[in-house]
């Protein structure tokens, strides 16, 4: 049995100013590095680490890393979900410019919004595919009692755990939200928890 964790990267300016997909790329800031330093320290051993290619990512997957004695490896599907003309944006530079219509505005339990495919906006499920693409690839990588760790983004991450468990991402964004630096475990069945906590069953046939 192989564990993989997914932890979203730490915290950059942009995440701290509530800008989208922040260009050009962010590093961590001075507390992202700190979080991810805590939380990595807090992992039972990691045998692969893989990350999206993005900056922030890598930072963090370096960090750990570091921690655990394993070089990350670049994976390709882990990048954040494109968000077309609202990248670089602020929530707030959004809502003035009423650039969004209500009826586009994805509403999560949480309050997160949302919108997908439409502005130019990767859909969800071209997320969920190409993410499950790259953990397939990533589970036939892991061998018998390794425990894998994926750097990856807010978006991204909750993809991952739509595709590892066969549920919606329309229903997984009402689930849970992936803050800076937090930790979803799948197990071999497609089960999710986040922080401990069982989030997601697995609705997966095989």
């Amino acid at each position: 049995m192989a564990e993989i964790l997914v932890m979203r990267h730490g915290q950059t300016d942009g995440n701290k100013k509530k800008v989208l997909n922040q260009a050009p790329c962010p590093g961590l800031n001075e507390a992202g590095r700190q979080e991810v330093f805590d939380k990595a320290f807090t992992m039972e051993d990691i045998h692969r680490i893989w990350t999206s290619f993005m900056w922030r990512a890598r930072q963090t997957a370096e960090i750990a890393g570091k921690l655990h004695g394993v070089t990350p490896e670049i994976m390709t599907g882990l990048h954040e979900r494109h968000l077309g003309i609202l990248e670089n944006m602020s929530v707030e530079q959004i809502d003035a410019l009423k650039i969004v219509g209500k009826e586009d505005i994805i509403h999560a339990k949480n309050g997160t919004r949302y919108v997908e495919g439409k502005y130019g906006a990767e859909s969800f499920d071209a997320t969920v595919g190409r993410t499950g693409r790259a953990l397939k690839i990533i589970r036939r990588k892991l061998k018998l009692g390794q425990r894998g760790l994926i750097v990856t983004h807010g978006d991204a991450g909750l993809a991952l755990c739509a595709a590892a468990s066969g549920v919606p991402m329309r229903e997984v964004i009402d689930v849970f939200h992936f803050e800076n630096a937090g930790v979803a475990t799948i197990d071999d069945a497609g089960n999710v928890s986040y922080e401990g906590m069982p989030v997601l069953e697995s609705r997966r046939s095989n």
